[in-house]
């Protein structure tokens, strides 16, 4: 999951996208929200 603070938000990946996704930033939400979800989980597991 980490590997997305790698992303230099060249927009190849974009470009690439059959759904025309702004994938850059649709991976950092994702990241963000696993991020809010396992400290909220964190004890449990």
């Amino acid at each position: 999951m980490n590997k997305i603070n790698d992303c230099i938000d060249c927009g190849r990946c974009r470009s690439r996208c059959p759904y025309h996704l702004d994938t850059p930033k649709v991976l950092k939400y994702m990241l963000a929200d696993y991020w809010q979800f396992y400290e909220e989980h964190k004890d449990a597991l």
